[in-house]
């Protein structure tokens, strides 16, 4: 997961499901924190990480974490933070990278259900689990959803994006 460290973010709930998942040694974590070490020292300084979690401060480029990811997550609280785009979300499918992103907001309207991901709250993560375990036991399945990921990053290519765009204020 890439994200800032920010409660809402749901780096809590991150933590929660990597323990869930502790059992299966095939599953890792990486969180990728918009923060210097010493900010995350400081924030996590009461939290027991768990053992499957590996952390990292802020980072030039996050490329390199794309491309050794399987999967990327967005855990925002959908009721404390509503993502308006969900930048990271398209760049970890340009990677080929199946998704789990809140069922609501700016994620909401690029991953489509059982497609490129999963839409499903933060606070459900034992059903986020679930589907973490099942694409990793469905090879097929998981070829599936990252070549979906890869072709609906397509959809928010900037020429077509802006073709869009005109041809909503052509039609007025």
């Amino acid at each position: 997961m890439v994200c800032s460290l920010k409660k809402y973010k749901g780096v809590f709930e991150f933590f929660k499901l990597a323990h869930i998942l502790t059992l299966d040694n095939s599953i890792s974590f990486t969180l990728v924190l918009n923060a210097e070490q010493s900010e995350i020292n400081d924030y996590l300084q009461d939290v027991t990480i768990p053992s499957n979690v590996t952390i990292y401060p802020r980072q030039q480029n996050v490329n390199s974490f794309y491309a050794r990811a399987d999967l990327l997550l967005n855990l925002s609280r959908p009721d404390e933070w509503i993502e308006t785009f969900g930048l990271t979300v398209l760049e970890g499918m340009s990677h080929g990278l199946p998704v789990i992103v809140p069922p609501i907001g700016g994620p909401a309207e690029i991953v489509r259900e059982g497609v490129e991901g999963f839409l499903i709250s933060s606070y459900e993560v034992n059903a986020v689990a679930q589907q973490i375990l099942y694409l990793s036991t469905n090879k097929d399945e998981y070829e599936i959803f990252s070549h979906n990921a890869r072709q609906r990053v397509n959809d928010f290519n900037e020429s077509i994006f802006n073709e869009k765009i005109v041809k909503v204020f052509e039609t007025e």
